[in-house]
């Protein structure tokens, strides 16, 4: 969430201004659900246990 990115920066603005310039002619794409990489790190924690 960008959200929370001010948290991050401390800054409101600055984090609006770094945003801004990051999505500029970007295409977002948000994923819902659990990721491969959690699952598959899941899976390898209970095996080793």
């Amino acid at each position: 969430e960008f959200a929370e990115w001010a948290s991050i920066f401390h800054d409101d603005r600055m984090t609006s201004a770094i945003l801004d310039r990051l999505i500029h002619n970007s295409k977002i794409i948000a994923f819902n659900g659990e990721s491969y990489r959690y699952r598959a790190q899941k899976a390898s924690q209970q095996k080793n246990t």
